[in-house]
């Protein structure tokens, strides 16, 4: 048998990726964006926009991720992951001549909210995609690069915002975008889609072209095997007897596969929301200035997505050796030691005690805390959740989790300053600490390894 090409599995992943790299610019355009809307400089006709205005500029992109959730689930399970990507492009780019058009606050709003609409298909279309078409040793590289993508954006963004006029950004990342529409048309969608949608011919022209297996007996053999295999796994996990049966049933929903992984997966999503490294985030500028950096708000953004990028560059490069749960455990130690350390600072300074010696405690910590996120909960938990899950109600709770990612995210950013303002920061600190604890445990007795396990593998571990 002879060893497969993974080229053009790295092409799809590439091209996917663009409009994640757009994505992830949108996502990081209030940072350097917001000190010149309400500055004198603003390039809106109303003047400098007020604290209400700005939070909403904020907060609407969760909003359309509530909303691009369902509709790009349904296109992804209809359509197929290629058009779905296809797709995502292109809210992605009326966001961005919305930018540049728009001469009032409505226009960032709605631009804000259709980026949205992107935001929910990202994290549902790529990581399905990236699953069906990687081999098993480089599935999980593959499947980190989403977020790593990601937050190339955000960096992006962050260094174009602080050397690049307003106007001329959002021609850069719509650029992005446009590549990823082109790049996408090239390549196939996956054999699971193919095969799910009974076309085996396309299935089997789709192997070929992943794998990189040319025509001859051998690798007729080969292909056919995993083909096989393909629709066997496929057969078993929606009938092909009428349209009734291959429907979605609740029945499909409490097999003792489903059950364990829906429950895995919303256990990871609770917790990479509860964990508050998503909202710590949005007070990256405001926590380095008081560790006493002298760094200007932009430049210490630079710094904290340059640390969270290399989180996730160590998080492809490490999760098919030492394998998910591994990565998993360790990121939840590590917040939980990053928060502990960042609270107790913060207790001591309460007190009045003298931490003059250690000012640099919070900065190190909560660089620590973004760098070990960056490696496991934060990085690869869309990987966990594409492999772990039945294939018949793949689409449906792949959608629904995501959904649950944003329902969550948008409760924590607003109810964390509360929290902090209730407690103060050392007992906020504390109680995200003690979050990571419980997080540490539960990893350790739910997530399975699936690392360098097939769909087939993977679905006999839970049936156990």
């Amino acid at each position: 048998m002879s060893e497969t090409d993974n080229k053009f599995q790295y092409l799809g992943t590439f091209f996917a990726n663009l409009v994640t790299i757009s994505y992830g610019a949108s996502c990081g355009w209030t940072s350097p964006m917001i000190p010149i809307l309400q500055s004198h400089k603003t390039p809106l006709r109303n003047g400098p926009l007020n604290d209400d205005q700005i939070s909403w500029i904020g907060s609407l992109i969760c909003v359309g991720a509530v909303l691009g959730t369902l509709i790009f689930g349904w296109i992804c399970n209809k359509f197929g992951r290629k058009i779905s990507i296809i797709c995502l492009s292109f809210p992605q780019l009326v966001s961005w001549i919305l930018i540049l058009i728009g001469t009032d606050v409505n226009y960032l709003y709605f631009a804000r909210f259709v980026a949205g609409l992107t935001a929910g298909g990202v994290f549902i279309a790529i990581p399905l995609y990236i699953s069906e078409i990687a081999d098993t040793r480089v599935r999980g590289s593959l499947g980190a690069t989403v977020i790593f993508a990601e937050n190339i954006g955000i960096l992006l963004m962050y260094i174009a915002g602080s050397y690049m006029n307003y106007y001329v950004i959002p021609w850069i990342f719509a650029l992005f975008a446009i590549g990823s529409i082109f790049g996408m048309m090239i390549v196939a969608d996956t054999p699971f889609f193919y095969a799910k949608t009974k076309r085996p011919k396309e299935a089997e022209n789709s192997l070929r072209y992943y794998r990189r297996i040319k025509i001859s007996d051998n690798d007729t053999e080969i292909i056919q095997e995993e083909l096989s295999a393909l629709f066997s796994f496929k057969t078993e996990n929606s009938s092909t007897k009428s349209n009734e049966d291959s429907s979605l049933k609740f029945s499909d929903f409490t097999t003792r596969h489903a059950r364990k992984a829906i429950l895995i997966g919303v256990f990871i999503v609770i917790y990479n929301q509860l964990s508050g490294v998503f909202a710590m985030l949005n007070y990256t500028a405001t926590i380095f200035e008081k560790s006493g950096s002298s760094l200007s708000p932009n430049n210490s953004a630079i710094v904290g997505a340059g640390i969270q990028l290399l989180g996730n560059y160590c998080a492809t490069m490490t999760i098919e050796r030492l394998g998910r749960k591994f990565n998993m455990v360790l990121s939840a130690i590590g917040i939980a030691l990053g928060y502990a350390s960042l609270a107790t600072y913060s207790l001591f300074h309460s007190l009045k005690y003298d931490v003059e010696a250690f000012k640099w405690v919070p900065l190190a910590s909560f660089s620590f805390i973004i760098f070990i996120s960056s490696i496991g909960i934060s990085a690869i938990l869309f990987v966990v959740i594409s492999e772990i899950l039945p294939e018949k109600i793949k689409d449906f709770t792949m959608t629904s989790l995501i959904f649950l990612v944003w329902g969550g995210a948008f409760f924590v950013i607003k109810l964390l300053p509360t929290l902090i303002n209730e407690l103060k920061m050392y007992g906020a600190m504390y109680l995200l600490s003690g979050v990571s604890v419980v997080g540490t445990i539960l990893l350790l007795i739910l997530q399975p390894e699936t690392k360098e396990k097939s769909f087939e593998e993977i679905k006999r571990m839970f049936e156990k």
